[in-house]
C-alpha cells in the first residue's frame, strides 16, 4: 500500500487568522445595521410587515410606495374591425363598448387582402414608419391610415371580411 502525501497548506496561520477576524466583523457590522438602534422595544419585524396582503379577485400583488399591497388588475378585451377598404377610406370608427378614461392600453392589428400578413396599424407593414395612428373618443376608436403608406394601396382594398382587431387593455 503507498503511503499518501501530506496536502501542504501554503497559507500561513496569521493569514487564515486575519480572514477569520475580518468576516466576523463583517458579520456582526451587518448585523448591528439590520438591527438597528434601541429605539424600538421588540426587534424585528412583526408578521404584518413579512406576510404578503391577501388579493381579491381582479387584484395583482404588487409594490406601491416601497410596500406589498393588492392593485387593481387590467382586464383585456379584443374587437373586431369589421370590413375597411383602407385604399379609399381614410378612416374606420369602431365602438368598443368601454369608456376612454378607463383604457390604459390600445394595439391595434391590422390585416391584409391575402390574409398573408398581420401588422400593427402605427408601423407601416414592415417599415419602422409611421403607418397611421387611433384617437379614442368616448367608447369609441377612430382609426385612421396616413396617406402615401402601405395601408393606402391595393393590398388593403378588399371588403367583406374583418380587417382586423383592437386589443384593449381596460381596468
Amino acid at each position: 500500500m503507498k503511503k499518501r502525501k501530506p496536502i501542504k497548506n501554503k497559507l500561513s496561520k496569521k493569514f487564515i487568522f486575519v480572514i477569520i477576524i475580518l468576516t466576523l466583523l463583517i458579520g456582526v457590522g451587518i448585523g448591528v445595521y439590520a438591527f438597528g438602534t434601541s429605539t424600538p422595544s421588540t426587534f424585528g419585524h412583526s408578521l404584518g410587515e413579512i406576510a404578503l396582503p391577501s388579493c381579491s379577485e381582479g387584484q395583482t400583488l404588487g409594490i406601491t410606495n416601497g410596500a406589498w399591497s393588492c392593485i387593481s388588475s387590467l382586464n383585456f378585451k379584443v374587437v373586431q374591425i369589421g370590413d375597411w377598404n383602407m385604399d379609399t377610406s381614410l378612416s374606420k370608427n369602431v365602438n368598443l363598448g368601454i369608456d376612454k378614461s378607463r383604457i390604459k392600453i390600445v394595439t391595434v392589428l391590422i390585416v391584409d387582402d391575402n390574409n398573408a400578413q398581420i401588422n400593427n396599424l402605427l408601423t407601416d407593414t414592415w417599415r419602422p414608419s409611421v403607418g397611421g395612428y387611433y384617437k379614442l373618443s368616448g367608447n369609441n376608436i377612430l382609426l385612421e391610415r396616413l396617406a402615401g403608406t402601405d395601408y393606402d394601396t391595393s393590398s388593403y382594398d378588399q371588403t367583406g371580411y374583418n380587417r382586423g382587431w383592437v386589443t384593449i387593455g381596460y381596468n
